[in-house]
């Protein structure tokens, strides 16, 4: 039995199986996403105490938690309790890898980061918050666009003019008397 269909039901049976993946992947990109921030979020939850040091030079049979403590004792953070450290990444001659450390306390965490480049302004190494990967691009987006804003902002003798002034004392934190 041969079934004949009009030109109109094959059009709409056409309609009908194209619209459907559209919706449907539609929604699994939407959901994708959602999925995506949640874990972005969580990874960001799990590494809110955690530090990256960069720059320390690497020795054999070295413990990070004594470098850590001794990073800890020149930002005035003593009696800092460490979770734990290690060292992060490949090992690449003549290049140090980083060192993740875990506060047990997200308050040393903050005076840490407040005053980690105050108190290591003369050292070769520096201490960075441990990003997610997505927050780490979205904040070289950030620098990027301010960078270029900056750069729009220069008056024709190639001086910064005074919005570009103010942005940069904004983002520095920098007040002059």
């Amino acid at each position: 039995m041969k079934k004949d269909l009009k030109p109109s039901k094959l059009r709409t049976y056409v309609l009908k199986i194209s619209v459907i993946p559209e919706k449907e992947i539609e929604e699994h990109k939407k959901l994708g996403e959602s999925h995506s921030q949640d874990l972005n979020k969580l990874e960001r939850f799990s590494r809110r105490n955690n530090i990256r040091l960069i720059g320390i030079p690497e020795a054999d049979q070295e413990n990070c938690d004594t470098i850590v403590s001794e990073v800890l004792r020149k930002i005035e953070l003593e009696d800092c309790k460490l979770e734990r450290t290690h060292r992060d990444g490949t090992r690449i001659p003549g290049k140090p890898r980083h060192i993740i450390a875990k506060l047990t306390f997200s308050k040393d965490k903050v005076f840490l980061m407040k005053n980690a480049r105050r108190s290591l302004a003369n050292e070769t190494y520096f201490v960075v918050d441990y990003l997610t990967l997505k927050d780490l691009k979205e904040k070289r987006r950030w620098k990027n666009e301010v960078s270029q804003l900056f750069c729009t902002f220069l008056g024709a003798d190639g001086e910064p003019g005074m919005v570009a002034y103010l942005l940069f004392i904004h983002l520095n934190g920098v007040i002059n008397s």
